[in-house]
């Protein structure tokens, strides 16, 4: 069975000067084996290399047709050139084999009555899902790509993959985009500055973790997993981790606070430390993975709602620090264990219910990310200062001495955002619950570098390539 040819679509970039010229499809064919039912599509591809996605719409009306939808098109061979970076002169013919008999029920499909649409997509404007694989059959220098949640092979919360051995990745389109940060008018924890309003401009693009870090993950990147929380914790997020061992030494043999302080280390700018779980990311993936920076965690979880909400649009309505509105696990609904007395933390041996919570168990935000409210404090690659009004959103790093602040200060701890599981600060200080109140977009505050907690975790960002 033959279908029709289709126009292909190209998004829409605009080709700057001295910038590579935008990549074209053209040629379109897609043709169905009647015996078997495996659809074929082919293409050509101009001004590549560029990362390739594909729709399959039908039921056309007029000049209008309608996508079967991302979850029905998966099932390609593994040797398709979709959903990757797809290089290769203008005049090659390029190959996407598709069963659809696996994920589309009313596959077959008369003549005429279905196209594939292919797009090309720029290297420094990629699709808005990118997936990479931190498992045992990593291969470095490749990644998966999809243009919405919908495309992920077999569902982003119905996968367990996307939280074991691949890393989900979001792109923020950030780029010049000035934001209000810290809070205007929310109720706060804290007596200072911290959450002083200020205006905060981002520079890139980027790419964000839909979910936290998981202890499946880290194992595979690191070889140890150390976490507390390990009933179920293949999908529950790292923790027990400190910020030295994400970035700067080798987390599997903890070297000392004066090692630390008596040995070059390997803060921002320069490259993470070989053996950290980022150096060995980088090497494993071939991408050049970090912590977010405290703008582009805020930005990231505001998704574009504005104060008094939580970001899944639901309006902040705190009392004595309890909120049933707030998307996420802290301390008054599971993070703790009432023995009668009030709030005590969980043993480590406590099942799911308790303790941090597996990600994606609560709703993600208007962006599609998940647990940017409470479960751990995710370390930022900022040092941690109380006011930071004047960096403009800047990281408080300097650029040329990676052991101070921006403005040249010195600080021994690493900002963390967004709340914890847990129900007190530390097993020292009971007064004041990670409550409601700490699992705000503004709500931030500071943690030892080189001390593991097991309420901080952390979530990663990509700019490579990223206008």
């Amino acid at each position: 069975m033959n279908f029709n040819r289709s126009a292909s679509i190209v998004c829409g970039l605009t080709a700057l000067a001295l910038r590579a010229a935008v990549p074209e499809v053209s040629d379109v064919t897609m043709a169905q084996d009647v015996a078997t039912r495996t659809v074929t599509i082919t293409y050509r591809l101009a001004n590549a290399p560029a990362v390739v996605t594909v729709d399959i719409q039908t039921n056309a009306t007029g000049s209008t047709w309608a996508s079967i939808g991302g979850e029905n098109i998966s099932c390609f061979d593994p040797g398709s050139e979709v959903w990757k970076k797809v290089s290769g002169d203008a005049e090659a013919v390029h190959t996407i084999t598709w069963h659809p008999d696996h994920s589309w029920p009313d596959h077959k499909v008369p003549a005429g009555e279905a196209r594939a649409v292919v797009t090309a997509w720029s290297l420094d404007n990629p699709p808005d899902y990118m997936v990479v694989n931190v498992g045992n059959d990593a291969v470095a220098d490749s990644a998966q790509y999809y243009p919405a949640e919908n495309y992920l092979p077999g569902g982003l919360l119905t996968n367990p993959d996307y939280r074991q051995s691949l890393l989900v990745l979001r792109k923020i389109s950030a780029k010049n985009v000035t934001f209000t940060m810290g809070s205007v008018n929310e109720a706060t924890p804290w007596n200072d500055a911290r959450e002083t309003t200020h205006q905060a401009t981002i520079t890139n693009n980027y790419y964000i973790g839909v979910f936290p870090v998981t202890q499946l993950q880290w194992q595979y990147v690191t070889g140890y997993n150390f976490s507390k929380f390990k009933t179920g914790g293949a999908m529950r997020p790292a923790e027990w981790i400190g910020r030295s061992e994400i970035r700067s030494v080798d987390g599997s043999t903890r070297p000392t606070a004066e090692y630390l302080e008596s040995n070059p280390d390997y803060d921002w700018p320069n490259a993470p430390y070989p053996n950290s779980f980022l150096g060995k990311l980088r090497t494993k993936t071939g991408f050049s993975f970090d912590l977010p920076t405290e703008a582009q965690w805020e930005y990231a979880c505001r998704a574009g709602r504005g104060e008094g909400y939580w970001n899944d649009g639901s309006l902040i309505a705190t009392v004595a620090g309890v909120d049933n509105n707030l998307p996420g696990r802290y301390a008054y609904n599971g993070g703790f264990v009432d023995g009668g007395s009030g709030m005590v933390e969980p043993s480590y041996i406590v099942g799911p219910t308790n303790g941090t919570a597996q990600v994606g168990s609560y709703a993600p935000n208007a962006w599609g990310l998940y647990d940017m409210h409470g479960n751990v404090w995710e370390f930022c690659l900022d040092f941690y200062e109380t006011d930071i009004t004047g960096l403009d959103g800047r990281l408080n790093v300097n650029p040329n001495d990676s052991r101070k602040t921006y403005n040249g200060g010195t600080s021994t701890l690493g900002t963390v955002r967004g709340g914890s599981w847990s129900p007190r600060y530390s097993k020292w200080d009971v007064s004041l619950p990670y409550s409601a109140l700490s699992a705000r977009s503004a709500s931030r505050t500071g943690k030892d570098l080189w001390t593991r907690y097991d309420y901080a975790g952390f979530r990663l960002v990509l700019t490579d390539g990223l206008k």
